[in-house]
């Protein structure tokens, strides 16, 4: 076969992306069988991983590309490059067994046919680089024909079966080459590769099951559940191991590594169960599902009921609540404000609320170090008070009318903008506080001006990453309070959920600023509470992981059912030996000596803002008694001025002098404090810098 002029070949790039189509294809299984199946994905080097259903049980395979295309010639027809597309009919008649099987390799590639019931981790997907792609157009350019006139005759036999020959080692070595790439990646040379087979040999042994929109959303009072983000593009040029498996509906395991003395490594599986488990290819939308939207239903039935997101910095917290984000400005579009936002004005339309005639009100403000900032109004510094009948107020709060979902999403943006965020080695744009987006529900008021009620009021929050918690050792006293800040108030919302949980008559939501704006939320047989643990699957990222899969365990501690498959596979995995981890689930993530010293620090802050609240207080009577005195001078240069008359005057200073004093007290206590805080948090962050952690892994 030949052709004239233009580049004739298989387009590769092409191939891969007919395959990510999902076309159905057939494969051969292990027995031998031939199978339709779909594509669920093609990798650029050359991985293609297919679903099929047997019976009921839904299963997967990853095989190579070259084995797709021995059973699938339409493929390769639909990829040739444009000279070769006008010669198609002669080329089917030709290609059949064109590929030879790949030559196998060690390691990862030996275990891609084995059949199993485990969805594994999905590159994700992006464009391809541009060295990528030039990379490709060579090899394309490098399998071309070289140009031949044709004879007026036709083709001789000899010719037909020297193209045949030439086109099977074109083309054998267009897939060869692309394999080096796959090569590199699960490079032996890899420590990782250890833990990464022996986390594939756990999931093959499991039947597992996801979440999906057709399951039934249960009615929980408080609800857990954990969110699995997939591997990111910094997670894949690091060549991380996915190290969590999503078991069940329920279930998760943590596959952490650790090491013993003699430096063997090995795998220690832990398990947690919560009410729901999101694995990766969960979108926003079922995680809405399942966490917020019965929420959204509770309020116009009178409930204050709060959602909010709780993991490590780059987990997904912000993108589960806002959406797809850029910096600090949202598209929100498939966020959970939007989505609640949705919610709320197509119910508050529906005939069965017509007749409750509610408005909607949105409040956005942010708690940074115990102090909180309005985020819609200039960032304005807000009271949190409560009054004598036990009801917590926001003084200062601005609600905004709305009447549009669309109105819900410029405010957050516009919040977003006035938020505290720093730079760390996760993000650019770090959340270094509590931000607590809220929908009311009121009347509407007949009399402008009068106070309404609240009938319902959902509060959505985006928590600080908890890692921020290790920062109260910092050798900057701001980031020493923001850190012990962030760890007081973690931990007041984990008591006050759990007492709720456990129905307890005292209820602790005066151990922080957080839990006192949100006690509306803990009291009362209507308040519902949602949180949604987000954890990054990177080995990297293990310790971090683990700590927000046990602060979400101890909100709710819901026994292991069925400890049949899991824990199985757990003993099949893990080292010879029997080493195991008993108090996994006690570990903490926190030291007494830590904890000792987050107390100083708020002692600390509390000092500071009594301080604070007394200058509010003596510095308008003290310009006042000025003001009196001013006058009294002026009197003084008339001719009928007494000074019997402005006695009172001088009886004043008693009470000031005592109130200085008082401050005076207040100040020297303040400085003292700060003396001790800065002493303590040497002495811990140079004994961290001393002793070195014990391995957990080997990279």
């Amino acid at each position: 076969m030949a052709a004239e002029g233009g580049a004739c070949g298989i387009d590769f790039v092409l191939l891969v992306s007919r395959l990510n189509e999902g076309p159905m294809v057939k494969i051969r299984r292990s027995n031998g069988q031939i199978q339709m199946t779909k594509v669920l994905h093609c990798t650029n080097e050359g991985a293609v991983t297919v679903e099929w259903f047997d019976g009921d049980i839904g299963k997967n395979k990853t095989i190579e590309l070259c084995q797709i295309l021995e059973l699938n010639e339409y493929l390769l027809e639909q990829s040739l490059a444009p000279c070769l597309k006008s010669d198609a009919p002669l080329l089917s008649r030709q290609t059949t067994n064109v590929f030879s099987p790949l030559p196998s390799t060690k390691g990862k590639q030996r275990k891609l046919g084995r059949e199993t019931d485990v969805v594994l981790p999905p590159v994700p997907e992006g464009k391809v680089s541009a060295s990528s792609h030039h990379k490709l157009q060579g090899t394309t350019q490098d399998c071309q024909l070289p140009p031949k006139t044709l004879d007026k005759k036709g083709p001789s036999i000899r010719q037909n079966r020297g193209g045949e020959i030439s086109r099977k080692g074109r083309d054998k070595r267009l897939i060869q080459e692309s394999q080096p790439r796959r090569v590199s990646k699960f490079s032996t040379n890899n420590p990782k590769n250890f833990f990464l087979d022996k986390i594939l040999e756990f999931q093959s042994a499991l039947h597992l099951q996801s979440l999906c929109p057709l399951d039934q959303v249960q009615n929980h009072k408080i609800c857990v559940c954990v969110r699995k983000r997939p591997l990111n593009k910094r997670d894949v040029r690091a060549k991380e191991v996915d190290i969590i498996t999503v078991a069940t509906q329920n279930c998760i395991v943590v596959h952490e590594p650790r090491q013993k003395v003699d430096l063997t490594r090995y795998l220690e599986n832990v398990k947690f169960r919560f009410d729901y488990v999101f694995d990766s290819h969960a979108d926003n939308d079922l995680v809405y599902r399942f966490t917020a939207q019965p929420l959204v239903q509770a309020i116009f039935e009178g409930a204050m009921v709060t959602c909010f997101a709780y993991g490590q910095t780059g987990s997904g917290k912000t993108h589960t609540m806002g959406g797809t984000c850029s910096g600090k400005s949202h598209e929100g579009s498939h966020g959970i404000y939007a989505l609640a936002a949705r919610d709320v004005f197509e119910l508050i339309i529906q005939q069965r609320y017509q007749s409750l005639n509610l408005a909607v009100f949105a409040a956005y403000f942010e708690l940074y170090a115990s102090k909180v900032f309005d985020l819609l109004n200039g960032k304005a510094r807000l009271h949190v008070m409560e009054d004598k009948r036990g009801q917590v107020h926001v003084v200062g709060l601005k609600e905004i009318l709305v009447t549009d979902a669309s109105q819900i999403l410029s405010l957050v943006n516009a919040g977003n903008c006035n938020r505290t965020t720093g730079q760390t080695s996760m993000n650019t744009n770090s959340s270094r506080s509590h931000a607590i987006f809220q929908l009311i529900l009121r009347p509407k008021s007949l009399h402008p001006g009068c106070p309404v009620p609240v009938h319902g009021k959902l509060s959505l929050i985006d928590l600080a990453g908890n890692e921020r918690g290790a920062d109260t050792a910092s050798s900057d006293r701001q980031t020493r309070r923001e850190g012990a800040d962030i760890n007081v108030s973690l931990l007041a919302l984990k008591e006050c959920i759990r007492a709720m949980s456990e129905n307890q008559t005292h209820q602790p939501f005066r151990g922080s600023k957080l839990t006192l704006i949100l006690r509306d939320s803990f009291v009362g047989e209507r308040a519902r509470t949602c949180m949604i643990a987000t954890i990054s699957p990177a080995l990297s990222c293990c310790e971090h992981t683990l700590n927000t899969l046990r602060y979400a365990d101890r909100v709710k501690e819901l026994p292991l059912e069925g400890e049949t498959e899991v824990g199985t596979a757990e003993k099949d995995v893990t080292a010879p030996g029997g080493i195991t981890n008993s108090d996994s689930f006690s570990k903490d993530n926190t030291t007494e000596e830590v904890l000792c010293f987050q107390n100083i620090v708020s002692a600390v802050a509390v000092k500071e803002d009594n301080i604070l609240a007394q200058v509010h207080v003596i510095v308008p009577e003290l310009f006042c008694w000025l003001k009196d005195l001013q006058q009294l001078l002026q009197k003084s240069e008339t001719a009928n001025f007494e000074l019997e008359d402005h006695l009172h005057l001088f009886e004043k200073i008693t009470d000031y002098t005592k109130m200085l004093t008082d401050l005076s007290n207040q100040s020297q206590m303040y400085i003292k404090g700060l003396q001790e805080e800065e002493e303590i948090g040497k002495q811990i962050g140079g004994r961290s810098n001393k002793n070195v952690a014990p391995m957990r892994s080997q990279d």
